[in-house]
């Protein structure tokens, strides 16, 4: 398991060259954030949030920490700059950045179906083709498979599913893939998975390798969201679901 600390560490390490040699030598190596300070205690005063950790990293070093309001506010537990929180879709940005990495290293083919790097559980029918649930499809959101938001379940409050659980129960398809935008969570666990399996490690730690050993991971000649000129999606107030007509 990867710590926030130690990815904005590693993150930092890896930015540090190219941001070192931006920032022109008359800037302060000394930074104020006291503003910042006080505008996250006003939103916590005004119960705009209830809890914040902050970190800042810079030349490879963390150069500021703090932790704001609570974690836990009925039991009186503190934030502390360590207070782990949950990422929620925070993540996906970093699962289609591993998937581009390995593609551009030619371990995988966005254009591929998704079941062809799956193991046991897969994307299955019956309302569509499941091999038309490309990792490109998914990971724009429009690989046919529904919505599902909840990702604690009572039963197992402490722990997440697993991609290979989520495709076993809800893996099917809602849709034919490409007909429909419908923003959810079991197209990236998939992703997820089949990162995981390409790489061969666990899912916390490619992003992480790769970052560290290549100097632009980030090159690609064809972006993953890529969705046909057709395709219109519906106002953002309302941009969890639409279709082709």
């Amino acid at each position: 398991m990867v710590t926030r600390r130690e990815f904005v560490r590693t993150f930092a390490m890896v930015s540090a060259g190219a941001l070192v040699r931006a920032v022109p030598e008359s800037v302060p190596r000394s930074y104020d954030f006291e503003p910042v300070r006080q505008h996250i205690l006003q939103a916590i005063a005004k119960g705009d949030a209830t809890g914040v950790a902050v970190a800042v990293a810079r030349g490879g070093s963390i150069i500021w920490e703090e932790g704001f309001g609570w974690a836990n506010r009925e039991s009186g537990l503190k934030a502390a700059a360590n207070t782990p929180f949950s990422l929620a879709s925070i993540s996906k940005p970093f699962t289609t950045t591993t998937l581009m990495i390995l593609a551009a290293e030619r371990k995988l083919d966005l254009d591929d179906p998704a079941n062809k790097y799956l193991r046991q559980s897969k994307v299955q029918g019956p309302n569509g083709n499941p091999n038309a649930a490309t990792l490109r499809r998914l990971g724009a959101h429009v690989g046919g498979l529904p919505s599902m938001f909840e990702w604690r379940f009572p039963s197992k409050a402490q722990y997440s599913p697993t991609a290979e659980s989520l495709l076993r129960d809800y893996g099917r398809l809602a849709y034919p893939p490409g007909r429909c935008y419908e923003y959810g969570n079991i197209g990236y666990a998939v992703l997820g998975a089949v990162a995981a399996n390409v790489a061969r490690v666990d899912f916390s730690k490619p992003v992480l390798l790769a970052m560290t050993t290549q100097g632009n991971p980030f090159r690609t000649t064809r972006p993953l969201h890529h969705l046909p000129a057709s395709f219109t999606r519906v106002p953002t107030t309302l941009h969890f679901f639409h279709c082709l007509t």
